[in-house]
């Protein structure tokens, strides 16, 4: 109901006036619904983008959204390492991702392969943080890998919030459509790019 009521323009735009209001603290507030819908895994964070695009933006809105999604990461990845399969079983079925260990034994195909799925629009991307701690890819550079290949997924939503008053609806499709090619070609050239990587170094390293 509260949804189909911002159809009314008028209610739309004290809602905005409100959150807007918020200032600071409105900021504050998203930044930790993103660090509870990553710690919970369960809640879709679009919602929470498409806030941050209304309030603040798209450009602002993503900052806030990349300091909450690295801190709740950041804080999955430390509880996981020190808790082990079984906290980690309690949001994620952990047992039926870690069938796949020949991706997950090979560092540079688990990155790839990691990359596409936050790239990918629509799939769910939270879980990832509970795997990280299984696999040969260090926290810090996973948490690299996660603020710059959510970026695209990221400013779809807060443009498509922004869009909810302004004019960026076309190009949030135009990121949508890009980032979700990028993503196809990232499965479907996973092995292909991890030889190339390993000739490179290989190469290098002689």
């Amino acid at each position: 109901p509260f949804v189909l009521k911002l159809k009314d323009k008028e209610y739309f735009d004290y809602v905005i006036s409100k959150l807007k209001g918020m200032g600071f603290l409105g900021a504050l507030l998203l930044i930790l619904a993103n660090i509870i819908q990553v710690i919970l895994a369960i809640i879709p964070g679009e919602i929470v983008e498409i806030a941050s695009g209304i309030m603040y933006g798209p450009w602002l809105g993503l900052l806030i959204c990349e300091i909450g999604i690295t801190i709740g990461c950041f804080i999955v990845c430390y509880l996981v390492k020190k808790f082990g399969r079984g906290f980690a079983n309690l949001f994620v079925n952990i047992d039926e991702v870690l069938e796949k260990r020949d991706l997950l034994k090979n560092e540079k195909r688990t990155e790839i392969f990691i990359a596409s799925l936050l790239l990918f629009p629509g799939l769910p991307k939270d879980f990832i943080a509970f795997v990280i701690p299984f696999t040969k890819v260090s926290i810090e550079k996973f948490l690299i890998i996660n603020a710059i290949a959510r970026i695209p997924s990221i400013l779809t939503s807060t443009f498509f919030g922004g869009s909810l008053f302004t004019d960026h609806l076309k190009l949030a499709i135009i990121i949508y459509s890009v980032e979700a090619l990028l993503a196809v070609l990232g499965f479907i050239f996973n092995k292909k790019i991890t030889e190339r990587l390993e000739n490179k170094e290989y190469k290098l390293d002689k």
